[in-house]
């Protein structure tokens, strides 16, 4: 974090550097393009001699010239600026982000430490209602794992255990927020953030239990999807049905009649 505010402060004096820079060369401007009227002024005037008017004419071209030296210092004075303006902002959202990592870390180590009997002071503590609400959002959280969910009631199969559970998880996300709500100090934000990483990871084995469970039943298809890289149940049982047994032929037609029509 040092070092990025130390990167911070030498893009602010830069920019300060520049800005004065680019008021240099605006006035600049100005001046020449003062001087260069006076001198075309003086250039229509009558009775100047040839001398005096090539002495004119060699001015202007020089302040010409001059001019656009100075423009071009000024669009690379532009597009410098502009470079050190977007590293500016990415660097304050660095910092920003940086900040707020190490005030998560400060209050996780402070609840930790309140937790172990350690915090000095009740009003340091880890608040109690909102301990209370946040182990009651782990349990729901630990209710919603497929494995236990198979277990505690009756389902038509994987997709429905799956269904049930990616709605309990989104209810569960959808009520984080009574944690910071019913705890008054301020680890409540620490807690719901320790409970979306949780949430946040249930979500990602779920996706990837079902993957798998899509790749066991339809096989697995090349990266251009044209062509079946890894064969599945699907697969299996399609192959499966193009072979007929001897003999399957003749137990599946019908029986002739009889002459009596039976």
């Amino acid at each position: 974090m040092h070092d990025l505010q130390k990167q911070l402060s030498t893009y602010r004096l830069e920019l300060a550097r520049m800005k004065r820079e680019l008021t240099v060369c605006d006035q600049q401007d100005a001046a020449l393009t003062e001087t260069a009227r006076n001198l075309e002024a003086r250039k229509d005037q009558e009775g100047d001699t040839a001398a005096i008017r090539r002495t004119l004419e060699t001015k202007l071209h020089d302040i010409s010239h001059f001019k656009s030296s100075n423009q071009r210092k000024r669009l690379q004075l532009l597009n410098t600026r502009d470079e050190t303006e977007r590293k500016l902002v990415h660097l304050t959202q660095e910092l920003t982000l940086a900040m707020n990592r190490q005030q998560q870390s400060d209050s996780r180590a402070r609840m930790i430490r309140s937790l172990h009997g350690d915090a000095g002071s009740k009003s340091g503590g880890v608040d109690e209602a909102g301990l209370k609400v946040a182990d009651m959002k782990r349990q729901e959280l630990a209710g919603t794992e497929p494995v236990r969910l198979s277990g505690s009631g009756r389902f038509n199969g994987l997709h429905e255990i799956f269904d049930v559970s990616e709605r309990a998880l989104q209810d569960v996300s959808s009520s984080l927020k009574e944690v910071r709500a019913a705890a008054s100090s301020g680890d409540g934000p620490v807690l719901e953030q320790v409970l979306e990483d949780n949430l946040e990871l249930r979500k990602e084995l779920n996706a990837l239990i079902q993957e798998r469970r899509a790749r066991a039943e339809s096989g697995a298809f090349n990266s251009e999807g044209s062509e079946v890289a890894e064969e599945g149940l699907l697969q299996f049982f399609q192959e499966a049905a193009l072979v007929l047994p001897k003999g399957s032929e003749k137990r599946t037609q019908k029986p002739a009649k009889s002459l009596l029509g039976w």
